[in-house]
């Protein structure tokens, strides 16, 4: 099935599921907002907006059990930041906000999280690599810190980060590139 874009022309750069898969989220980055589908009927049952989402170009979006994470790129002039939305809270307002401690770090691009990481794909920075960060994240709380890593200058030769996923008992991280250098995947 299609589901049909019936607003203004957007890109559309990140889908995630509910960890239960009843529903999903999308952002739309040129109409700053993010909105929630129901699995089944493909009907929107949420949309996040401004002035209340705080949105600026969001991005990455994932969604775990209690909230619903959506990064911004600000078009790539300030610091990525992240908005937190509880999935119980009707207001459609970040019940936190999160900016990347790293000032060169622009487009939190995608994003993965487990039990109590949150990672973070960087790319379209002003030094042209890209980064991979891990935060902490309370899902009962909804709050972000750290960060506890940052894998940076080892993305030179791959070229900007862009996907990034857990494995399934969350002991790597998948991460994919854009490049233009012919590339094969190894995982151990």
């Amino acid at each position: 099935a299609v589901i049909a874009n019936e607003n203004e022309s957007s890109i559309i750069p990140e889908v995630c599921f509910h960890p239960g898969g009843s529903t999903f989220a999308v952002s739309f980055h040129k109409n700053n907002e993010v909105r929630i589908f129901d699995a089944c009927t493909r009907a929107v049952v949420r949309i996040y907006n401004n002035p209340d989402a705080e949105f600026d170009e969001p991005h990455g979006v994932v969604v775990t059990e209690n909230h619903i994470i959506v990064s911004n790129s600000h078009g790539f002039l300030k610091p990525s930041q992240l908005n937190v939305f509880r999935i119980d809270d009707p207001s459609g307002k970040p019940v936190t906000t999160f900016t990347t401690p790293f000032p060169h770090l622009r487009e939190a691009h995608s994003l993965a999280v487990d039990e109590c990481r949150l990672v973070a794909t960087y790319c379209e920075n002003p030094s042209k690599t890209g980064a991979v960060v891990s935060y902490r994240f309370d899902d009962k709380t909804g709050l972000i810190s750290g960060p506890l890593d940052i894998h940076e200058s080892s993305f030179k030769q791959y070229g900007d980060s862009k996907g990034v996923s857990f494995n399934a008992d969350c002991s790597k991280i998948l991460v994919s590139f854009n490049t233009r250098r012919r590339m094969s995947l190894l995982y151990k």
